[in-house]
């Protein structure tokens, strides 16, 4: 496994991108926070798709939209024995514009966001984010050590 990837803690990033965004949107700055909602999503799905994994050799491209197809496939296995987890993540759709250019888009101009763009993303990145802390809760996802 390469340095990067032990480095990685998705559960703790995706908690400080989404303070960040909350913090961005309630100054007005929606592009930033777009883009911190974006980023705390992303790293929750990876840390649920490792989680699911086992291990952290997944893919770990900013790919999250993918990364959530299979992890809601998943799920929807998972369902028969846990229909709690098969209800959250398969009616659950990731917000129209989340990723949108993503990342590319924090290099880019102030976009515009709806006020609805920016509540969709904020919970769906919430719920997400509720969903890693109950898993590391329960034990599913062991957090990170740093290792210095």
């Amino acid at each position: 496994m390469n340095e990067r990837k032990k480095r990685d803690n998705y559960p703790a990033a995706a908690v400080r991108h989404y303070k960040d965004g909350e913090l961005l949107k309630k100054y007005y700055r929606t592009n930033n926070a777009m883009c911190h909602y974006a980023f705390a999503s992303e790293c929750a799905i990876k840390a649920l798709y490792c989680a699911m994994r086992g291990d952290r050799a997944g893919r770990t491209t900013h790919d999250a939209a993918g990364l959530w197809g299979d992890l809601q496939q998943y799920c929807q296995i998972l369902g028969v024995m846990n229909a709690k987890t098969g209800i959250i993540f398969s009616r659950k759709k990731i917000p129209e514009r989340l990723f949108e250019d993503h990342p590319g888009r924090r290099y880019q101009s102030d976009a515009e966001y709806a006020e609805s763009d920016m509540q969709e993303a904020s919970e769906f990145s919430e719920m997400l984010i509720q969903e890693v802390i109950s898993e590391l809760l329960d034990g599913r996802i062991m957090p990170e050590v740093d290792e210095k």
